[in-house]
């Protein structure tokens, strides 16, 4: 068992979901109740932490919101890349951040996804 794997297994334990494991495909992806998804893989020395959610009236608009938004906060803290992803039909506005491999844990990668999920939430509120 890798450092990733006990980091997903954690963090699995603190939001209710104990054996979160990485699927076939090299990531774990969960449907959140409020539409939003969040997807987590390894990348090399990296750990890709992705939420996105549905953007199907006013795509364009929120995506060069958050490209701004990206822009002026690169320095606070937790770095965030954006782009727009069409999944079943549906453009999906999507925010990742990267957390070292060797740094991962439950707790970071909780902080990930809160970050990711305020972060979508004051891009939408600009």
């Amino acid at each position: 068992m890798n450092s990733l794997d006990r980091a997903l297994g954690a963090f699995g334990e603190d939001i209710g979901m104990p054996g979160l494991a990485l699927g076939a495909g090299g990531n774990l992806a969960l449907q959140l109740d409020s539409g939003r998804r969040v997807a987590i893989e390894p990348a090399g020395e990296e750990v890709l932490v992705y939420v996105s959610e549905p953007v199907p009236y006013d795509a364009s608009e929120r995506l060069q919101k958050a490209w701004r938004r990206a822009h002026f906060s690169r320095l606070d803290g937790w770095p965030v890349q954006t782009a727009l992803r069409e999944q079943d039909g549906v453009p999906r506005l999507l925010a990742v951040t990267r957390l070292a491999a060797a740094d991962a844990s439950g707790h970071k990668l909780r902080q990930a996804v809160e970050h990711l999920s305020r972060w979508l939430d004051a891009a939408r509120d600009d």
